[in-house]
């Protein structure tokens, strides 16, 4: 379950998806450099992450090892993102 959920950034270029039941994680290594904003978007299954590397991901929360699916490379880093949708 998605509530059970808390997703951590790091400058060491790893989100950690950790499981609040059991205190275990699963650890993502897909952006090169910091990792800045992380965006809840669990209402649709999945949760987005942007970084110094000028990418936009969004990772599936239900399949975590099939890595993320880059939906923006910006020229800048990526240091705060909102969700605007309904």
């Amino acid at each position: 379950r998605e509530a059970n959920k808390l997703v951590s950034s790091s400058s060491d270029e790893t989100i950690r998806v950790w499981d609040l039941a059991d205190f275990t994680s699963v650890i993502l290594r897909e952006h090169k450099g910091r990792i800045r904003p992380l965006l809840n978007l669990f209402d649709r299954g999945c949760f987005a992450s942007g970084g110094d590397d000028c990418t936009v991901r969004v990772w599936n929360i239900k399949n975590l090892k099939a890595g993320s699916s880059v939906v923006a490379n910006l020229e800048k880093e990526v240091t705060a993102m909102c969700y605007m949708g309904g």
